[in-house]
């Protein structure tokens, strides 16, 4: 590939382990962040996505996604487009793993640059002990794979930017199975996993969810924001009982009711 380079990342924290692990190199390199919680609800519409982050964040509002700007939905996106506009000459390169959240946001690359002719690539990081998690890959590791980069063909270029507008209508939980399908599933479809792991006894509602990520599948890992989003459900639901919820997420307890 030729320089320049724009790499785009789903995530604040994966795209600044980019820049740490070029260092000096950076030079031919820019580093975008679209952070998102791409797993879940809808993706199309901005309303209906501000909507979405406002229902969501009802129970806990201090638990957004990192870098996420609930208010304005897509914002870093069309940060990207003028982006373009500006500096036409360059080449895309998309970063992802085989998770629901990563494969989401390759989707959604592909739908909305589907109109540019810029070239683009893509960078499947590899799973770290079989978690597929960019996160856990450390800078020195994710330097490297810039050269592994390897061009998305036009035809799957169109093939996932189609697919887009059926996987971004739906409001559930959107996984891969082990096959790497991307599929959809209930949005309720882990709360039995949090239910087992919340105690009779009060504990804070951030130890339960992290004992829930702890014990997830790795293919899709499950994020705070998703989990402490259906904790306030089952909450909402008296399924759970809470202490301190005014306090906010960190403050709050909660236990097994009944």
């Amino acid at each position: 590939m030729t320089h320049p380079l724009l790499h785009l990342f789903p995530s604040e924290g994966s795209a600044e382990a980019l820049r740490a692990g070029l260092g000096p190199g950076l030079d031919g390199h820019r580093i975008m962040a679209l952070p998102e919680l791409y797993a879940v609800g809808p993706l199309r519409d901005a309303g209906r996505r501000s909507d979405f982050w406002r229902r969501w964040l009802a129970g806990f509002p201090d638990t957004a996604e990192p870098g996420v700007d609930t208010a304005r939905p897509f914002a870093a996106w069309d940060a990207l487009d003028s982006h373009l506009l500006e500096q036409p000459q360059q080449q895309i390169v998309v970063w992802h793993t085989g998770s629901g959240q990563d494969q989401t946001f390759l989707h959604m690359a592909c739908h909305r640059l589907a109109g540019s002719l810029l070239p683009m690539h893509e960078v499947s990081v590899p799973p770290v002990q079989g978690l597929y998690n960019m996160g856990a890959n450390p800078p020195r590791v994710l330097a490297p794979l810039v050269a592994r980069a390897t061009p998305l063909s036009a035809s799957r270029r169109r093939q996932l930017a189609a697919a887009f507008p059926t996987v971004a209508a739906a409001e559930g939980l959107r996984e891969c199975s082990q096959e790497g399908v991307l599929e959809l599933r209930a949005i309720s479809c882990h709360d039995h996993e949090i239910l087992a792991h919340c105690p009779r006894e009060w504990w804070p509602a951030a130890r339960v969810c992290g004992n829930v990520m702890g014990h997830d599948d790795m293919r899709n890992p499950l994020s705070e924001a998703f989990l402490a989003g259906r904790l306030a459900k089952l909450i909402d639901e008296g399924h759970i009982e809470a202490r301190h919820r005014h306090a906010g997420w960190h403050a709050t307890r909660v236990r097994r009711a009944g």
